[in-house]
């Protein structure tokens, strides 16, 4: 068994605690990067993409992964940055400035 990794990228765990190996990560990283463009087009589904990206990490890594594990540990190492007007408005709240 490989041995997991203790830099803060691989403490991600997927909801059922499967703990990612460091080649793992770095396979995911890469191999979204590949298919990034894939994720934002409308022509192809998320999860096939995702399941793509899984199977790369296994074939890779040895890693064992399900798209939703692999979807998962992507957005907690790397989570969304906000929306412009979800920022705009957590300022506003946070401010002394009147919302009219």
């Amino acid at each position: 068994m490989i041995p997991a990794c203790e830099c803060v990228m691989c403490m991600c765990m997927t909801k059922d605690s499967k703990k990612w190996t460091h080649e793992a990560v770095l396979s995911l990283i890469s191999n979204f990067r590949l298919h990034e463009t894939e994720l934002q087009s409308v022509q192809f589904k998320k999860r096939q993409v995702w399941e793509t990206i899984a199977s790369a990490v296994e074939q890779e890594t040895g890693f064992k992964s399900t798209s939703l594990q692999v979807t998962e540990t992507y957005h907690i190492a790397f989570p969304s940055p906000p929306r412009p007007q979800q920022l705009i408005l957590s300022i506003l709240s946070t401010s002394n400035i009147q919302q009219e």
